[in-house]
């Protein structure tokens, strides 16, 4: 392996079982790192630190194999921003250790791996849609980004101490991040900015307790996205849940654009309080909302609420008052929380 910010280290895939550079907890430092051949063996570059420096640095797999995996197990410092191309369909390229560095790694074909992606520092952002492997857990650690690249993208799941996602930066352009699929329970920490999503999927619970200011949907599909510490919930983003899924505030009081839901979905108070409506849109609940917490309803639209509830903590407006309706439910379980005629706050049962 060659050592140097010029070098090139070309290596070609053996005809059978797997070939191993091993650096011995060492560094090494390549511009360019091209993996060649259509051999049926495999590549692995293990321990030590792998350094991307100089000019426009990257990583090529250039094999024509279909399955054959090359995998950098090391960790990998960037010094300035590097490329890393997968050019084949069918070619398989596994990260496996910590990123870190003040470079870009910008990912520009699909990724299949299945190890964590670990982002110290640094930034790992997507050239395309759909790059980032769906099957990879990403850890941030304050001074990570993952950088959605302004396109979709999916993870198995996200955790860390702290870094930040960013989904777009432009509003023409809007991304969603989805999340959860490896049906893991997680806490991040980071933020969450930029114009676009989160869609949260998968039976896991995904807690967030950063500061998050995304303007696009949240739409929690199944699991539970549960608000980590005061507002740390979009205070911009409308929120859609599905029928088993559910939004979990219990642990902070939070504020969202909007509340809507199918009947089958449940928000969880605990003896928090749900404040919903700035975004000015009408919604509908037609799940559950559950706990001794309360609801307050802000903005210029009307929040109808279809079904039982049975949260205690009471309901407020406090903008925009208007005639308030609530219609005769022959349901058994009574609805707890008190009605004000003059709240802006439509409750509808059947």
């Amino acid at each position: 392996m060659p050592n140097g910010n010029d070098n090139i280290a070309n290596l070609v895939l053996p005809a059978s079982g797997t070939q191993t550079v091993n650096l011995t907890a060492g560094t090494f430092t390549v511009n360019q790192l091209n993996l060649t051949g259509s051999g049926g063996g495999a590549w692995t570059v293990a321990n030590g630190t792998l350094i991307f420096d100089g000019a426009a640095p990257t990583f090529t797999n250039q094999s024509t194999a279909t399955g054959i995996s090359a995998t950098l197990a090391t960790n990998l410092q960037l010094n300035t921003d590097t490329t890393f191309n997968t050019q084949n369909a069918g070619a398989v390229t596994v990260l496996n250790g910590v990123i870190s560095g003040h470079g870009t790694f910008l990912i520009n074909t699909a990724q299949t791996y299945s190890t964590e992606t670990i982002i110290n520092q640094g930034t790992f952002e997507a050239g395309a849609a759909n790059v980032f492997s769906a099957n990879s857990a990403v850890i941030l650690s304050t001074g990570g980004t993952l950088n959605l690249g302004n396109s979709n993208q999916t993870i198995a799941s996200l955790s860390g101490t702290g870094g930040q996602v960013i989904l777009s930066t432009s509003s023409s352009s809007p991304a969603t991040l989805t999340v959860g699929g490896n049906n893991t329970s997680t806490a991040y920490a980071g933020t969450i900015s930029g114009f676009g999503g989160l869609s949260k999927v998968g039976t896991g619970t995904l807690t967030l307790s950063g500061s998050s200011t995304y303007t696009g949907a949240t739409t929690i599909s199944a699991g539970t996205l549960a608000g980590g510490a005061l507002n740390s919930l979009s205070p911009n983003s409308a929120f859609s849940i599905a029928n088993g899924a559910t939004l979990d505030i219990s642990a902070a009081s939070q504020i969202v654009g909007s509340l809507a839901g199918v009947a089958g979905s449940n928000v969880t108070l605990g003896t928090q309080t749900l404040t919903t409506g700035g975004d000015n849109t009408s919604t509908t609940f037609s799940g559950l909302i559950s706990g001794q917490g309360s609801l307050v309803k802000n903005g210029a639209g009307t929040f109808t609420i279809l079904g039982t509830n049975t949260y205690s903590g009471g309901q407020r407006s406090t903008e925009v008052p208007c005639k308030s309706v609530m219609a005769a439910r022959p349901a058994p379980s009574p609805v707890t929380s008190s009605i004000t005629p003059s709240w802006l706050l439509t409750v509808r049962t059947t």
